[in-house]
């Protein structure tokens, strides 16, 4: 599902205007965005976990010509499903 998808629902579900479903859109993702820069965790109760995690440097290769190149430490975020999300995906 792509944004233009997810808002295209919330107009058919809502019954409301293009610019009101985007603007929306827009809010909630920006929303959850600095929520998990601030506090580097968000749980949205139901649905699941938004958590920061810090990977390690390390060393990877290039697949192309097998040469090592360094990999920088760096942030990433992890995703956990609810149990009741993973469940009623699962049925």
């Amino acid at each position: 599902m792509t944004k233009k998808d997810l808002i295209d629902s919330i107009i058919k579900e809502m019954s409301c205007s293009r610019k009101e479903a985007a603007e929306l859109v827009d809010t909630f993702f920006e929303t959850i965005k600095s929520k998990i820069e601030q506090e580097g965790k968000l749980k949205i109760s139901r649905f699941g976990t938004f958590e920061v995690y810090r990977k390690k440097e390390r060393i990877g290769r290039n697949p192309k010509n097998m040469k090592e190149a360094q990999i920088e430490a760096r942030n990433v975020v992890r995703f956990k499903g609810s149990s009741i999300l993973r469940n009623s995906i699962n049925k």
